[in-house]
């Protein structure tokens, strides 16, 4: 085995930590293949170094050590930025992207609003529309929680634009996020008619997709609209559109979603006994 396929090997093993939940363990399989093939100038080996500190940076993260990770992180941007292969300077957006989001994550919300702006400034790197549309749409909840809603309207705009049509999982499920943040802002301005007229288009696109990414976007389509038209007055369509949100999602395994079927049940109990 060459030294190469023993950082192949290391690198495997490292994830399987990951996925296990042992960031302790996977932290430190990382760091030694920084610190094994961090001076060797071979392509191969910078990608692995490369890769190495973007997961190192997110088993901190995972360990709650987020100014750490964020610390990981810079290094690789700094040193990699201008990297000749393609295929490390996408690990260094993709250390862009947890970078700005672990800025959000410890409130430093200014921040990570211009490193979002700083990815999507950055030049484009083949296979990379992923982390684009995700600063994308994160930057656009970004200008909507502080009040420049016009902003968010442009973002959620172009992202519908650009991914619309892609049948990538990973851009379906970015422009369904987009499209539903969109009509739950209508719905907050009082604009109901026009936010359920998005939330038709959400299901019409994706409600027969059964990609687990999309589940979330959905679920929250359906509950959603049926909000919206309960504002409207509506009652007999809100109570059908609760009634179909619990009826798709109801024993789900996420726990995001299980926690929209509880305030759906509450909702369409309170209904029920007006």
């Amino acid at each position: 085995m060459t030294g190469l396929d023993e950082g192949d090997e290391l690198a495997r093993h490292g994830w399987e930590l990951a996925q296990a939940g042992r960031d302790r363990e996977a932290l430190a399989i990382h760091r030694e293949i920084a610190a094994r093939y961090g001076n060797t100038e071979d392509e191969a080996a910078r990608r692995l170094v490369a890769t190495a500190r973007l997961n190192e940076g997110a088993a901190l993260a995972g360990l709650g050590e987020f100014s750490q990770a964020i610390d990981c992180w810079d290094e690789l941007i700094t040193s990699s930025t201008t990297d000749p292969d393609e295929k490390v300077r996408r690990t260094v957006m993709q250390a862009r992207l947890n970078r700005a989001s672990a800025l959000g994550t410890l409130g430093r919300d200014l921040d990570a609003e211009r490193a979002y702006v700083e990815i999507l400034a950055c030049e484009a790197v083949p296979d990379s529309h992923h982390i684009i549309a995700w600063a994308k749409l994160t930057l656009a909840d970004c200008r909507r929680d502080r009040g420049s809603l016009d902003e968010a309207f442009n973002l959620w705009d172009a992202l519908d634009a650009e991914y619309g049509h892609s049948r990538s999982p990973n851009l379906r499920e970015i422009v369904a996020r987009a499209l539903v943040a969109k009509a739950y802002s209508l719905t907050a301005s009082g604009n109901t008619a026009d936010a359920v007229r998005i939330y038709d288009d959400v299901l019409s696109r994706y409600a027969n997709d059964r990609t687990p990414q999309l589940e979330l976007p959905i679920a929250r389509a359906l509950y959603y609209r049926a909000f919206a038209l309960e504002r409207t007055g509506d009652q007999p369509a809100a109570l059908s559109g609760y009634e179909d949100m619990l009826s798709r999602f109801t024993g789900t395994r996420s726990s995001e979603i299980n926690t929209l079927v509880r305030e759906v049940e509450a909702r369409l109990a309170w209904l029920i006994g007006e």
